[in-house]
């Protein structure tokens, strides 16, 4: 019997709480779990887009989880500041070997200056475990991506917690990132995950990443600039190697515009 269907006729044994989205501005790999209603933080409810990959439904494999901090932008076309994250993986799953992953866009997720001991433990404590609860997931592959203060907190969260979150995406993020990482007493040190960085305006990533490369052993991907063959966000256009490079074997990758 069919838990989910999605808006192609595909029949998905899912969580009975999920439930498609029947909006063609979103592909119809992405679902919504009505039961993620019950996430709150700060007193403010949190939500859940969830993509799922077209081969979960074939098999009983875990799955890595890419968690999207600010994800009200991952999925849906209609905003300006759409990711276009659900049409990205359609095609990237496409591709031979490229690992399948669900996708977890975190919806209204508050952000409190000062906070950020707090919002990492809710990642783990609450929507990870929620997440783990309810579908087929790979234990120590459990990926953060986030842009602008959402970077930051993605890079607080794994080297606080590198035992569950291992590997991280930080996009555009704010300056002050190094004073931020100080302030919670995070140096990296044995750090061993994979961390992406798209700085284009931080004034702090490069010295992050010369104090992560003395510290530990951590792979690092850094760019500056913005992906000429791909349009312009948050994101850099960075989205698809940023995918492939963090689900893969990794390796130590920096990118800076050639000098003038």
């Amino acid at each position: 019997m069919c838990s989910a269907m999605n808006l192609s006729g595909m029949c998905y044994q899912l969580p009975s709480a999920q439930s498609p989205l029947n909006d063609s501005s979103y592909s119809p790999n992405v679902f919504f779990n009505i039961d993620s209603g019950q996430l709150r933080l700060f007193n403010q409810p949190v939500g859940l887009h969830i993509y799922v990959p077209d081969d979960y439904n074939n098999n009983l494999k875990r799955y890595p989880v890419l968690y999207l901090l600010n994800g009200d932008s991952a999925f849906n076309y209609n905003l300006e500041s759409d990711w276009y994250i659900d049409e990205t993986m359609d095609s990237l799953l496409k591709q031979p070997k490229i690992k399948s992953s669900l996708v977890v866009a975190i919806n209204n997720l508050p952000y409190v200056d000062n906070e950020e001991d707090s919002i990492a433990r809710f990642l783990k404590e609450d929507v990870k475990a929620f997440i783990d609860s309810r579908y087929r997931t790979a234990t120590g592959q459990s990926i953060l991506l986030g842009t602008g203060k959402y970077g930051g907190l993605a890079l607080i969260t794994v080297l606080k917690f590198p035992s569950v979150f291992s590997r991280a995406g930080i996009f555009s993020p704010e300056n002050g990132l190094l004073e931020l990482l100080n302030k919670n007493n995070l140096n990296g040190k044995g750090f061993s995950g994979m961390l992406f960085f798209f700085y284009p305006d931080s004034d702090s990533v490069d010295r992050i990443a010369d104090r992560l490369a003395a510290e530990s052993s951590a792979l690092l991907y850094t760019t500056n600039h913005q992906n000429p063959r791909r349009r312009k966000s948050a994101l850099g256009g960075w989205y698809a190697e940023f995918y492939k490079w963090i689900t893969g074997n990794g390796f130590n990758y920096i990118i800076r515009p050639p000098r003038r």
